[in-house]
């Protein structure tokens, strides 16, 4: 009898917590996304078959995926229930989709640090001052030197830790505004005002230097501490180099995470409705169903074909390339008969906690493929 109060007793939290949560089905009888639904504990996916005494099982591990733990277990092919009730468990099998994506042969080890990040537009670093920017909340510090090359430290002077891009340029060297200690492109420092004649500059007066690369009008940084630049990793875009290709860039300074900046230059299907009006395509009426094909997948991202069911034969290519580069293109014959390009280049900087830099780069080409 008392046991039976305690399944009794589950039950009911069981079903209460159907009725308040986002994450199992709704009041209506439907069912949660299917991509949502693949994520849920198998407690919450068949409550009806298990048993559990606190939300604590909706949580996401620090460290490991719900669905890598899920399929830990999966060499026994049974899941027992939270709580004291494990013999009325019954057994539960992981759907196959979910072995296909966090199995293990597929799983790739990512250091976020081995990569370029987009800093600035080249056009739009002046000649005569320094830029302070941020990477993951690391500051640093951009300008140019005497010879117009692009010079990249630590924002901050080894002497009192003061910021160097408030200091000035002085003879292509970068001065610190706090005591005039000077630096050179290498982060060497070259000038101590307040130093005795005679004596030597310590070799540990220097600066960390970031290896920046100017490319086809975006400056990178390269992030890693331990090893050298990886050029293959650097971006390249073939339409630049299409005859006649033009474009418009503009930076973006932003209050919220690279993440999320990246999921809503992901979504086509709110263009309509939230950006109604203020660009030359959004209109709220236009809002329709969306066709997705995902044609490549990989470690380093993803591409596909996307396109408005109202005219399914204009079909845009969007890709993402890991971490921070989506472009999204589309070709097509006008009633001219001339060919058409346009391009739409977005550049995402994690800047830092809560906040990202994106860079915009709007470009087409006419008559030329």
């Amino acid at each position: 009898m008392r046991c039976d109060r305690r399944l009794h007793r589950r039950k009911k939290e069981v079903q209460e917590m159907r009725n308040q949560s986002v994450l199992t089905t709704n009041k209506n009888g439907t069912s949660p996304p299917l991509l949502l639904f693949s994520l849920l504990p198998l407690s919450l996916k068949n409550p009806r078959t298990t048993h559990f005494t606190s939300l604590a099982t909706i949580s996401p591990p620090k460290s490991t995926s719900l669905a890598q733990k899920a399929l830990r277990r999966s060499e026994k092919k049974r899941f027992c229930a939270h709580g004291s009730a494990a013999a009325a468990a019954e057994e539960v099998v992981i759907p196959k989709e979910v072995e296909e994506v966090v199995g293990d042969r597929d799983r790739v080890e990512y250091d976020w640090r081995e990569e370029w990040y987009p800093l600035y537009l080249s056009a739009e670093v002046p000649a005569d001052a320094a830029l302070g920017l941020t990477v993951f909340d690391k500051q640093v510090v951009l300008y140019r030197d005497a010879d117009g090359t692009l010079r990249c430290h630590t924002d901050r002077c080894p002497h009192r830790l003061a910021k160097l891009s408030e200091g000035q340029l002085v003879d292509g060297k970068l001065e610190c505004l706090y005591h005039g200690w000077q630096f050179d492109g290498n982060g060497k420092c070259v000038k101590i005002p307040q130093l005795p004649e005679g004596a030597k500059i310590p070799r540990s007066a220097c600066v960390r230097t970031y290896e920046v690369r100017d490319s086809q009008g975006v400056v990178w940084i390269w992030m890693s501490e331990k090893n050298p630049p990886n050029v293959e990793k650097l971006p390249w875009f073939e339409h630049y180099a299409r005859p006649g290709f033009v474009d418009n860039s503009t930076i973006h300074e932003l209050p919220y995470d690279h993440s999320i900046l990246l999921e809503n230059l992901m979504d086509p299907a709110h263009v309509p409705i939230s950006h109604d009006r203020t660009d030359w395509t959004a209109k709220r009426e236009d809002a329709q169903p969306l066709l997705f094909t995902v044609v490549e997948r990989n470690h380093r991202g993803f591409a596909g074909r996307w396109g408005r069911s109202r005219n399914p034969a204009l079909m845009n290519f969007l890709r993402f390339q890991a971490p921070c580069v989506l472009s999204n293109d589309l070709e097509f014959v006008d009633k001219n008969g001339v060919q058409q390009y346009f391009s739409g280049l977005f550049l995402c900087r994690p800047a830092g906690q809560g906040k990202s830099m994106l860079i915009v780069r709007f470009g087409g080409a006419r008559g030329a493929r």
